[in-house]
């Protein structure tokens, strides 16, 4: 009778184990498309766009805004709970900047249609680096993202102070 126990228990073992291996790999698989799909081409660019060492998010934005929306519209299905709820609240203040400007650059509507823009972006540039650090940390990659979001903290305090 105890002959059939042995075996029974190292196909179930197996099998278990084998099926905890599959689904952490298609989890690290997940993380790593989302990463290098959407963090990282969105660090890219601002990065490239010179984002961190300037003032103006307004102009700097406006001028990397045909890249940097693409890459989150195509990826949107990846984002986190946190990043989706920024992105939409961007994407609500885009409309309203870009309504706004019709009002011209002095007016009232468009001053505080920027303000608004460029705190929604700054928040979704902030939520954007947490998530891609915590998957860089998952994937044992470099910390990029941590020092971004280093320099990005550094930048909005000392912008905050003047």
């Amino acid at each position: 009778m105890a002959a059939w126990i042995v075996p029974t228990v190292t196909i179930i073992s197996t099998y278990v184990i084998g099926r905890l291996q599959a689904s952490q790999r298609q989890s690290v698989a997940a993380a790593k498309e989302r990463y290098e799909k959407l963090y990282l081409p969105f660090m890219m660019v601002l990065i490239n766009g010179r984002y961190f060492w300037k003032d103006e998010y307004t102009r700097l934005y406006l001028k990397n805004k045909e890249k940097l929306l693409p890459i989150l519209d195509k990826n949107v299905s990846m984002m986190g709970i946190n990043m989706m709820n920024s992105y939409l609240d961007f994407q609500r203040y885009n409309f309203n900047f870009e309504y706004s400007q019709k009002y011209g650059k002095n007016s009232s509507e468009y001053v505080e249609a920027e303000f608004v823009y460029n705190a929604s972006f700054e928040k979704l540039v902030d939520v954007l680096l947490k998530e891609a650090e915590e998957l860089s940390k998952k994937l044992k990659y470099p910390n990029l993202p941590g020092e971004l979001l280093h320099k990005f903290s550094a930048r909005k305090h000392v912008l905050e102070s003047i």
